[in-house]
């Protein structure tokens, strides 16, 4: 009985032990494997048995971490495994443990940000702890927002490490880096190659369908991120279809983001049909193109809808003329002139 107690004393004390060492590393998020560790982070070391090699360090700008009893290391480009392995190698080299059992967690990410700026309903810096690709950095931004546009664009730099030299000698922010990026990717010189600006390293822009991104049918969409990436969702254009003339509800309507499929006669079908004045054969669309031309192109309705002429597609801008019939228009204004019992002798 008495041996019992001692063992179970023994195992209680060293459960006890175990738990004050791993209650002094903070909690890491969930890492991969293959990340790589960069200036700012802030690593967490444990030395399983040994309390005092226990500790956490930042990774200073030229890369280097000091490790109690062990020195400076390198850490830089490094991934956890392969820092696990230089501090063991140095701890037997020293002879100071035979047989180390080193664990290494990133329990701080700071150095590999990615930008999620414009129609996401949390815009702001993604640190990349992983594999993180396009479609996980903008469900961390919160997802797209209603007024996202069609089309997103990825600014990508070629030199990074360089952009991070300048960051950490006070020459240039994160605000300035991102800000540049956001201003070419809204000029036509930023275009799909690389472009400079300023001095600032080369950059591509990368068009991205959001809604082929979201519903996966283009898998080469979802960009594997890199440091230094700023993701730009704009807003979408708000444009218009103006329907005028003999119609019952005239007006100006606005397009939907996906407006393929609206055409002439479902439009004047929007806005409430022809009225009995209208004069539907002669009905017209005012186009106008980039350069600001004037076209006139002829639509029937009443022809469209007895499937003798093909309809029409509508584009964004496009006046929609419905004209008045006079002689229908007469025709009637005589008819509601005439007494009650002269119309029905008409109609009978």
């Amino acid at each position: 009985m008495l041996v019992t107690m001692v063992v179970v004393a023994a195992i209680s004390s060293a459960q006890a032990q175990e738990a004050a060492n791993k209650a002094d590393v903070p909690v890491a998020a969930v890492q991969s494997p293959e990340y790589r560790v960069g200036p700012g982070d802030r690593l967490a070391l444990q030395v399983f048995g040994l309390a005092e090699l226990s500790q956490t360090m930042r990774v200073s700008n030229s890369g280097r971490v000091h490790v109690a009893y062990v020195g400076t290391l390198s850490v830089v480009n490094l991934t956890v495994a392969q820092i696990e392995d230089e501090i063991a190698r140095r701890l037997r080299e020293q002879q100071l443990v035979n047989d180390p059992w080193v664990r290494i967690q990133v329990v701080e990410y700071r150095s590999q940000p990615v930008f999620i700026v414009g129609e996401v309903h949390s815009p702001g810096q993604y640190m990349i702890t992983g594999e993180m690709r396009l479609l996980d950095a903008v469900s961390k931004a919160g997802g797209f927002t209603n007024a996202a546009g069609t089309n997103g664009f990825l600014m990508r730099r070629h030199d990074f490490a360089g952009a991070m030299a300048e960051i950490r000698a006070g020459e240039r922010s994160w605000e300035t880096m991102r800000d540049r990026d956001l201003q070419a990717s809204e000029t036509p010189a930023a275009g799909s190659g690389t472009a400079t600006e300023g001095g600032a390293p080369a950059r591509d822009r990368i068009t991205i369908n959001i809604s082929d991104l979201k519903a996966g049918i283009r898998p080469e969409l979802n960009v594997l991120l890199q440091g230094g990436d700023v993701f730009y969702v704009p807003a979408r254009r708000t444009q218009y279809l103006y329907i005028v003339g003999e119609v019952a509800l005239p007006g100006a309507y606005i397009l939907p983001q996906s407006y393929d499929h609206i055409t002439a006669a479902r439009a004047v079908s929007y806005a409430g049909g022809p009225l009995r004045t209208a004069k539907t054969s002669k009905g017209f669309i005012m186009r106008y193109d980039r350069a600001g031309a004037y076209q006139a192109v002829p639509f029937d309705f009443a022809a469209v809808a007895r499937g003798r002429e093909p309809d029409i597609p509508i584009s964004p801008g496009d006046i929609l003329f419905v004209p008045r019939s006079v002689g229908k228009t007469i025709g009637y204004n005589l008819l509601a002139l005439m007494p009650g019992h002269l119309l029905r002798m008409i109609i009978w």
